[in-house]
């Protein structure tokens, strides 16, 4: 009989991703115990395909067969990341926390998410103009800020920072 999960980790490790993914789901079919194990090892090959949809999809299955395996959990917070789900990730993250504990990779992973959070709220809710916004999201221009956020002084140096703000006081004064 053809070991279809050793073809998989095989595969895996060879690069061979939509491989695995082939021989995860045939084993997937075939066998009858730790089914999530499957769905978990067929998300993660999605996930270095970089096909999130897919892999998100395929980490439910395996929640939803074993909802207390918190590796699962972990890769759901992982994917909910690169969708930019940044609320919905947090939660998974600290499911796996509860199911396990909170390892120095997890905690890393929860700050990031309140950093990136931060950020894009800091960057967002000045304006709807779009020159501003442009400018905000430039990466130099946020380091910039981000940076010296707590030496406002620095609006009296800074050329760009200068200019941002110009911009932010005209469009103050047309509403």
């Amino acid at each position: 009989m053809i070991d279809f999960q050793k073809l998989g980790y095989d595969a895996f490790k060879s690069n061979e991703y939509s491989n695995s993914i082939l021989y995860f789901k045939i084993y997937a079919n075939e066998c009858e115990t730790n089914k999530f194990l499957n769905y978990y090892n067929i998300s993660i090959n999605y996930l270095k395909l970089k096909e999130y949809k897919n892999a998100l999809d395929n980490i439910k299955i395996s929640i939803k067969i074993n909802p207390n395996w918190y590796k699962s959990w972990l890769l759901l917070g992982n994917i909910l990341k690169k969708l930019n789900l940044v609320d919905k990730a947090s939660i998974a993250y600290h499911r796996c926390g509860e199911l396990s504990y909170f390892t120095n990779e997890l905690n890393q992973n929860i700050k990031e998410l309140k950093i990136n959070d931060n950020k894009s709220t800091f960057f967002n809710n000045f304006t709807n103009n779009p020159k501003i916004l442009n400018k905000l999201n430039n990466n130099d221009i946020k380091k910039k800020i981000l940076d010296n956020q707590y030496n406002p002084m620095i609006v009296f140096k800074d050329k760009d920072i200068q200019d941002i703000m110009k911009l932010m006081y005209q469009d103050y004064f047309k509403k």
